[in-house]
């Protein structure tokens, strides 16, 4: 029995959860699951012998299951460190909400903010998803934001937790708090004030654009805090290429950022570019337009609605650079969008080259999830619905969706391969499916996105350790329609 542990303990190294970069700890961390072939482990007759009456015989490092004859199943419930002096990994997490230190003490929001609850749910799960797998979590958190959270009982495990200022960002000492909104309190400020009535279409009227000079000092800060930390997984939102430009600078500190190249980035966070990039590749997409040339095109007398292939109801204006439908509009007739450009993008083309125009698409707003890690073949999470509410803005999902893995796994490769670059890390993917099931998709999220809050409750907290290399676990509870999360009712 013993060479049969030697065995798969020596497969185990090639599953440890984090890539070939990393330092080797020689450790593997709790939950670690993973299925093999049993010939590859290449068995005596004596050993097999020994295999087959493995219930029998107890394990210390975990269990051994056999649902076949073919393959083995192997559980680690606990550390397996062969050198006690070595340290677990250090992963920092850092949400661009929380963690900045830009939370508004005065209540004006700057970019992103609308995104508050969705961050602030993401953050939470992950450090405590991680800090279950083993790992030493650090991050940042706003003090009034963390003072919400211990309000709503949510609790943030992590090794260190870091309190992020307006004005500082250093270790919380406690004292009174900075003042400022609480996240209920812009929630309801983005509830009363963010949607209007037009053309009788309920739409979407989105913060207004903001550039952030002060990343240089975010970006600074952070790397103060988190240099030490072996690797960092970043949560942030593309509106004014925000997750571009922190991703680019962490890597120009040498800082190990679990996230695709920045080719890769550069192509999947520009709507425009990611639409041009499907189209060059044939792949099946909707018309996609720079407002400021549909806007010629309709001078011209060339845009009539429902001259498309796509099944489409008006037309959607959207952020070329956007996340979480911020700024998104819809209207019901190319008249109605030609005055909304004339009237609110006037000025030099640059600003109308912000945004984009689609046709409307009718169906069902879905979203997919992937894991990629350097080496190894993409790994597909699952697919969800989602879930908006009635002023139209996103509140959640529902799934797993009973859909083809094969068909959700060659539609993700197709759509990722049109994009240039690297994949790496967690890879989210919009996409609507119509009535006559046909799949037209919408955009990539190449950073983690709120269906993971779904997606923890099927597979566990080894979900968050698939993010950093590790396979995926089994996921034993997901079953069709049987997962429903909130981000505004995230209770940790």
């Amino acid at each position: 029995m013993r060479s049969v542990l030697a065995k798969l303990l020596a497969l185990a190294q090639d599953r440890l959860p984090f890539p070939p970069r990393l330092p080797n700890l020689r450790c593997v961390v709790p939950c670690l699951k993973f299925e093999l072939s049993v010939c590859k482990l290449r068995l005596s007759s004596n050993e097999k012998h020994c295999l087959n009456r493995v219930g029998k015989f107890p394990i210390p490092v975990g269990r051994l299951h056999r649902p076949s004859a073919r393959c083995l199943r192997v559980i680690f419930q606990k550390p397996i460190q062969k050198n006690k002096s070595v340290q677990p990994l250090k992963i920092a997490i850092l949400e661009f909400v929380c963690s900045s230190g830009l939370f508004q003490a005065d209540g004006t929001d700057s970019a992103g903010m609308a995104l508050l609850e969705e961050g602030a749910a993401m953050l939470v799960a992950l450090c405590n998803d991680l800090t279950s797998c083993g790992y030493l979590v650090s991050t940042s958190i706003e003090r009034t934001i963390a003072e919400e959270l211990r309000r709503r009982q949510v609790e943030v495990k992590s090794h260190r937790l870091l309190d992020c200022g307006p004005s500082d960002c250093g270790p919380s000492e406690g004292g009174p708090s900075v003042g400022g909104p609480s996240m209920g309190g812009l929630a309801e400020r983005r509830a009363a004030g963010s949607r209007v009535e037009e053309d009788g279409i309920l739409l979407a009227v989105g913060e207004r654009q903001s550039e952030i000079p002060q990343l240089e000092r975010i970006v600074n800060r952070w790397r103060e805090q988190f240099e030490d930390c072996d690797a960092v997984i970043l949560i942030a939102p593309e509106i004014d290429r925000i997750l571009c430009r922190l991703l680019s600078r962490l890597r120009s500190f040498g800082m190990n950022v679990f996230a695709p190249d920045q080719r890769f980035l550069d192509c999947a966070t520009d709507k425009w570019e990611t639409a041009q990039a499907w189209a060059r590749h044939t792949l099946l997409t909707i018309p996609t337009w720079l407002a400021t040339h549909w806007y010629q095109a309709f001078q011209l007398g060339h845009i009539q609605s429902g001259s498309f292939a796509v099944p489409s109801d008006g037309w959607v204006i959207k952020r070329r650079f956007g996340a979480g439908a911020v700024d998104m509009l819809r209207f019901r007739h190319a008249d109605d969008v030609a005055a909304h450009i004339e009237s609110h993008l006037q000025g030099c083309d640059s600003s109308r080259e912000a945004f984009i125009v689609q046709p409307w698409v009718c169906g069902q707003p879905s979203s997919l999830a992937i894991v990629v890690s350097e080496g190894r073949p993409m790994r597909l999470v699952g697919s969800m619905d989602q879930l908006f509410g009635r002023d139209g803005s996103y509140v959640g999902g529902v799934g797993p969706l009973d859909l083809s893995s094969d068909r959700l796994e060659r539609f993700a490769t197709e759509l990722l391969q049109a994009i240039p670059g690297v994949v790496n890390g967690w890879i989210g993917i919009d996409f609507m499916r119509t009535s006559s099931d046909d799949w037209y998709p919408l955009e990539i999220n190449a950073r983690l996105t709120s269906s993971y809050l779904g997606y923890r409750q099927g597979y566990g907290p080894g979900l968050a350790d698939a993010i950093l290399g590790a396979s995926l676990p089994l996921g034993n509870s997901l079953f069709p329609g049987s997962i429903r999360f909130s981000v505004t009712e995230f209770r940790g």
